[in-house]
């Protein structure tokens, strides 16, 4: 959501969320600081980050490596230049 919230059109995409997935842990603490200070989307980036970093140390290095098994497949079989029309609604709270 981060990514789709924040990040220019063209990156706006599962490559570029794999490419946060294998982060340097510095880098990645850093993506969570900018996720964390995130109004966007109704606060859910906030509290994503938030509940990731009150993990404990194993338990976060068990969510990551779930993730990036996850996310193998974006970067070994997806090519980097489609983009698909789909968009998803704006996210707004109920009148």
């Amino acid at each position: 959501m981060f990514a789709v919230a924040h990040e220019d059109q063209d990156r706006k995409n599962l490559a570029t969320v794999q490419k946060y997935l294998t982060l340097l842990p510095e880098k990645f603490r850093a993506l969570l600081e900018l996720m964390w200070d995130s109004a966007a989307a109704g606060g859910l980036i906030t509290r994503a980050a938030n509940r990731f970093l009150g993990k404990s140390d194993s338990e976060a290095a068990s969510a990551m490596s779930s993730a990036q098994r996850s996310a193998t497949p974006i970067s070994s079989t997806a090519p980097r230049s489609c983009h698909s029309a789909f968009r998803l609604p704006v996210l707004s709270p109920a009148a």
